[in-house]
């Protein structure tokens, strides 16, 4: 679960990451990070659930909140370092594509917090 996100700070997607990430974790613990190393990436790297402390911790998912609020509701982003995973298109069906400079992908980055659990 995310903490409420402060209405005051505002960052644009692609600026510094912000000092708020907090590691993407699956609730059996996995972490969501690329199939193969960040080294040998191409544009149609998988992402996976994988061991968090395997040795590539440095190549897990962190959802870094934008400090936009919108109503009730937070937006956030989805990086792997300097890459973020934002949604796929012109596919039969939705998915999450990556890897992006966030800089260059804009609001196409940038998801909102709709419900918390």
């Amino acid at each position: 679960t995310l903490p409420p996100v402060p209405a005051a700070k505002v960052e644009r997607p692609g600026a510094a990451a912000p000092a708020n990430p907090r590691l993407l974790k699956h609730s059996h613990g996995l972490c969501l990070r690329p199939r193969n190393p960040m080294a040998r990436m191409e544009g149609d790297t998988k992402l996976v659930l994988a061991n968090c402390e395997d040795g590539r911790q440095a190549e897990n998912a962190f959802i870094v909140q934008t400090g936009t609020v919108i109503g009730d509701h937070g937006e956030f982003m989805i990086r792997i370092g300097q890459y973020c995973v934002f949604p796929e298109e012109g596919t039969a069906e939705p998915g999450l594509a990556w890897p992006a400079e966030c800089g260059k992908l804009g609001r196409k980055a940038v998801f909102q917090k709709l419900m918390v659990n």
